[in-house]
């Protein structure tokens, strides 16, 4: 559940991050179509690598360091 809200809030911000990226190129340096969308091809390929690298550190890091700690946690309490 926790994974799942952080991999959609990842991907808003590398959204935001692109569109602010193509706006920007758009508007200083007037490219063609398709210079444009070569550059939107390049930039989602290193943008879904990264986020496929966070998803997959961050799902490792949380269920060895937190996830298994809180239900631990949780179970004591009970």
């Amino acid at each position: 559940m926790f994974l799942e809200r952080a991999f959609w809030r990842l991907l808003a911000i590398e959204a935001l991050i692109v569109s602010y990226s193509l706006a920007d190129r758009w508007i200083t340096e007037q490219p063609s179509i398709q210079e444009l969308l070569s550059y939107t091809l390049r930039f989602g390929i290193l943008t879904t690598l990264a986020l496929v690298f966070i998803v997959i550190t961050l799902g490792s890091f949380l269920a060895k360091k937190i996830i298994r700690h809180m239900a631990e946690i949780a179970e004591a309490n009970r």
